[in-house]
């Protein structure tokens, strides 16, 4: 009996339609209420009605911090963050998240750490044997795909944690594949790197610096414009390759300017 009975919104008032509850710790939700909370909130049935309370409350005074938002720039391709240098402030988008649907003004004050991440994935191409079983090639074959993340860590009520996505399609790279290539005695066979050789990847270091770039603006360590070239580059000036990250750089206080992780 009490499974069918009608329940009403804890926030609105009205009554929930069959099959539209959507459970908050110790009450009920409507759905219209619920496509009210930030977009970047994941926690609803172990969060309080006085905490849903208050966020809603908060989401209603987000609308005129959009409206007060000035775009200065905008950097990553498919997850984006729009930014406002003069305010100081920072709206990260996801596909299918406008600005028509109050994504969530965030001040960069509030962000506590941000990295970035390469997630890496690994497919075997096999060949049929003459008994028609999958055997690997020799050397093996693999097709890599890389996806640039971005951690950002806030300190905030309902968001503390907001993950971006990047590069829009996987940057793909084929390892142990035949290829040829012309000498003085004639063409050559020779097998693409196992593994791949990143640093010397223009898609790959595009998005490495695209995700870079992001986290050095929510951090406030934005990269600094190169020095003058002198007679000689000194051994702070040269460039390394980041054993995290794989990215060509120029070490800023010993750490890599992209990914920060510690050099040397």
């Amino acid at each position: 009996m009490g499974l069918f009975s009608k329940k009403t919104c804890d926030f609105c008032g009205e009554q929930i339609r069959f099959l539209g509850n959507r459970k908050v710790e110790g009450g009920n939700m409507c759905k219209n209420c619920a496509d009210r909370l930030s977009p970047w909130f994941s926690d609803r049935r172990h969060t309080t009605v006085e905490d849903i309370r208050s966020q809603l409350e908060d989401r209603e005074r987000n609308r005129e911090r959009l409206s007060a938002f000035r775009e200065s720039r905008v950097l990553g391709e498919y997850c984006t963050i729009h930014l406002d240098d003069a305010a100081g402030t920072f709206i990260p988008l996801r596909p299918g998240l406008r600005m028509s649907d109050n994504p969530d003004v965030f001040d960069l004050s509030r962000v506590t750490g941000c990295t970035w991440r390469c997630r890496e994935q690994k497919t075997e191409h096999k060949q049929k044997d003459a008994e028609g079983k999958e055997v690997s090639y020799n050397p093996p074959r693999y097709t890599y795909s890389y996806d640039f993340l971005v951690d950002i860590r806030l300190q905030h009520p309902y968001a503390d944690e907001i993950t971006l996505q990047v590069n829009r399609t996987p940057v793909r790279i084929e390892a142990g594949f035949p290829r040829e290539k012309a000498t003085l005695l004639g063409k050559v066979t020779y097998y693409t790197p196992n593994p791949p050789e990143t640093e010397k990847n223009a898609e790959y270091q595009r998005c490495a610096a695209m995700a870079g770039e992001m986290r050095a603006a929510l951090t406030g360590q934005e990269k600094q414009q190169p020095a003058e070239a002198g007679p000689a580059e000194t051994p702070e000036q040269a460039k390394v390759i980041c054993p995290h990250c794989t990215a060509e750089v120029i070490p800023e206080n010993g750490c890599c300017p992209y990914c920060g992780g510690k050099l040397g």
